[in-house]
């Protein structure tokens, strides 16, 4: 089985695999129950299926592999035909929904959750009375990915599910879908004796919170804080940084209090969850509940205690503490306390700045002040940042000081109106600018510039005819520039989506919808039925890859091998095994980059304490790549701590950026291509931060066990 493509190249002798019988690539462990026989994957029905989801195009030998292959194989296109997400596919995959073997109806039903449209949740809440436990709960999470109200009575009996499994899973899953209605149950949960149901029916609580707090009752409301309060003082460090964070929602002193008590866990990771709510609640509090925490050198809490420094009543003494910060040999620190610092000198502070600005600075430090600047109120701090961009040639600067414009307040409406048009003015200028993170920034920044001026009632009309006439050049410059990436004409799209009766739009999406790039024609086919109502699309075909039979017969080849990376740094090294089965084009993209060396030298330009380090980028700033884009592989595995995730700046835009996880994260849940998890070194990889160095970065491989 297999296409006659891949048969050929293989009888050629033009590629070798050592084993004839080539066990899977393939799916998860957790899908597939461990005494069962294993079935084995022909390595050109491999390679087919892996072209045929990187393409996201359906291959015409997809309904013989269906009808006839065995378990192995059905499971990989199942869950190819979900990443390719078509919607004429879904009645192909429902028919699967009622497989005797267990691993096919959970790779059915999370390929339905994949696509995530309403008729697929309609599909899919079969599955929710599945004799499996596990399938039920992937049901519940496919379900909530389709956003589909009429479905929410449907997943209150999974809550009360005897299988602790399905429950969990589903707890996870209901911010997707969030209603009062899941609230008692919930709360009902958070009282579970198993500690793993407790911090996933925190987190679910606090979750609806987020979203629901407008509906909530004032009675429930009472009842949610003195459940937060409670497990604050469970025996779960999962469960205690829950409630902490929950706890951020509330204004009250008993909420404040508890908090406050809570600074001096014996866990560093609740430390971590407290301090951030403490910054959410941007409420004062004593300098007695922090002061002892000063004294550590924990960069990471060092970090979070910085940003609550405003909060502090003594001031006297959080100055004293930042003022010693500023002089800090580690970059994230010191470029931290020079964004705090207004807070404490006020109009003062640019002075400060432009003192600094005299000598030699990092692009990190003048970014930070930037920042710092977009903290104050008052025209003279907007003029100052407006020529501090003026002044910049670093573009990685530049686009942080452009990022931040629109955040500084002035009282005064006609000075607002003023220098808000005065800021337009200059982010539409730098739409011609030749670094494509400049130009997309400034487009994002040229709509929150325009909403603002449009809900202050500034009613010049040239604005919009100022800001097309902008947009439309911009667009095509991109194009014409070849920019690796396509954020610069994403963000033009929308921006005419924000303002729809913005003059032509339809040109511009007409124009996508022929764009090279797979995610802009994408994005425009999304837009045609509001731009573009009485017209006929062409037809999608799918992405040229542009890579050979060779490339995915190679990467099925791979699947024989165990693949560990050794990260190095200067505090020691990260090991990481990858995961070929659950992600194989994603962990052969970071094979490759790292066998050429591409990581070595470059730094882990983004730390956030208590959530990830993120590395991989050959600007430092977030917006390098390698020089062009993978596809997202988006499989059933959990963001725990120590995962390892492919960064994107939308969907299937990956490339040599990733992350790892400095704790669970389940909002990342089916968001970001799991590809591997560390599983030694994760200390070390909690005390990276921002700027250091990776030293090397090393592949070893070795023959799987048979």
């Amino acid at each position: 089985m297999g296409s006659m493509k891949y048969r050929v190249f293989l009888k050629s002798g033009l590629l070798k695999i050592c084993s004839p019988l080539f066990i899977l690539l393939a799916l998860p462990a957790c899908l597939f129950d461990d005494s069962s026989e294993q079935e084995v994957i022909s390595p050109e029905t491999l390679a087919l299926v892996l072209d045929m989801e990187d393409s996201r195009s359906v291959s015409r030998e997809l309904p013989d592999i269906l009808e006839s292959g065995n378990n192995i194989e059905k499971a990989h296109v199942l869950r190819a035909l979900g990443r390719i997400g078509r919607g004429q596919d879904i009645e192909i995959i429902a028919e699967f929904l009622h497989d005797q073997d267990e691993a096919i109806r959970k790779e059915a039903v999370f390929a339905l959750g994949e696509i995530g449209t309403s008729h697929a949740g309609k599909r899919v809440a079969f599955s929710l009375k599945d004799t499996s436990p596990v399938v039920r709960g992937l049901a519940a999470e496919a379900v909530a990915k389709s956003g589909e109200q009429e479905l929410v009575e449907r997943l209150l009996p999974l809550l009360d599910d005897p299988d602790p499994r399905t429950v969990g899973i589903t707890l996870l899953s209901l911010r997707r879908l969030p209603s009062p209605a899941f609230l008692e149950k919930v709360l009902e949960l958070c009282d579970s004796e198993d500690p793993d149901l407790r911090w996933k029916a925190a987190y679910c609580l606090h979750k609806l919170l987020e979203t629901l707090q407008e509906e909530i009752s004032p009675v429930r409301d009472e009842e949610i804080e003195k459940k937060f309060r409670d497990l604050a003082r469970d025996e779960s460090p999962l469960v205690r940084a829950e409630a902490a964070a929950g706890l951020a929602h509330f204004k009250t002193k008993s909420a404040g209090e508890t908090l406050l008590t809570m600074v001096h866990d014996r866990e560093d990771y609740v430390k971590t969850a407290v301090l951030r709510s403490l910054q959410t609640r941007d409420l004062a509090f004593p300098a007695v509940y922090v002061e002892d925490l000063w004294k550590t050198g924990d960069p990471h809490l060092t970090v979070l205690l910085l940003k609550t420094l405003p909060l502090v009543q003594e001031k006297w003494m959080a100055r004293e503490f930042l003022s010693k910060k500023l002089q800090s040999r580690t970059e994230m620190i010191e470029e931290l306390a020079w964004e705090v610092l207004p807070y404490f000198e006020g109009n003062d502070y640019l002075n400060r700045v432009s003192g600094k600005l005299q000598g030699e600075t990092a692009w990190t430090l003048r970014a930070a002040m930037a920042r710092g600047v977009a903290a104050m109120e008052g025209s003279r701090a907007q003029e100052f940042l407006l020529e501090m961009a003026s002044s910049e040639t670093d573009p990685r600067a530049l686009a942080h000081m452009i990022s931040v414009l629109p955040q500084i307040r002035t009282s005064e409406q006609e000075e607002r109106l003023r220098l808000r048009r005065k800021s337009l003015e200059y982010v539409l200028q730098m739409l011609s600018h030749q670094d494509p993170a400049v130009r997309s920034t400034a487009v994002t920044t040229a709509v929150a510039l325009l909403k603002a001026l449009t809900e202050d009632e500034y009613e010049e009309e040239d604005l919009h005819i100022m800001f097309w006439n902008a947009l439309r050049p911009a667009y095509f410059r991109s194009l014409n520039l070849r920019d690796p990436v396509p954020d610069v004409r994403i963000e033009i799209l929308k921006a005419l989506e924000a303002f729809p009766g913005l003059l032509s739009g339809k040109e511009l999406v007409l124009a996508a919808l022929k764009d090279p790039d797979f995610i802009v024609q994408k994005k425009a086919r999304s837009m045609a039925k509001d731009f573009l109502p009485n017209r006929d699309l062409p037809e999608d075909k799918g992405i040229d890859t542009g890579k050979t039979p060779a490339f995915y017969l190679e990467t099925a080849g791979m699947a024989e091998n165990d693949y560990r990376v050794f990260i190095k740094t200067h505090g020691g090294i990260i090991e990481i095994v990858l995961f070929m089965r659950e992600a194989p084009l994603t962990a052969r993209n970071f094979i490759d980059l790292a066998k050429s060396k591409f990581y070595d030298g470059l730094t882990w330009h983004r730390v956030v304490p208590g959530f990830v380090i993120q590395g991989g980028c050959p600007r430092g700033d977030g917006w390098g790549e390698p020089g062009w884009t993978i596809r997202c592989e988006i499989n059933p595995l959990r963001y725990e701590t120590g995962m390892v995730g492919m960064a994107l700046s939308g969907k299937d835009t990956g490339g040599s950026q990733f992350f790892i996880t400095l704790g669970p994260q389940p909002h990342l849940d089916g968001e970001y291509t799991i590809f591997g998890r560390v599983v030694k070194g994760m200390d070390t990889a909690e005390q990276v931060v921002r700027g250091d160095i990776i030293e090397s970065v090393r592949i070893v491989s070795a023959r799987k066990k048979p």
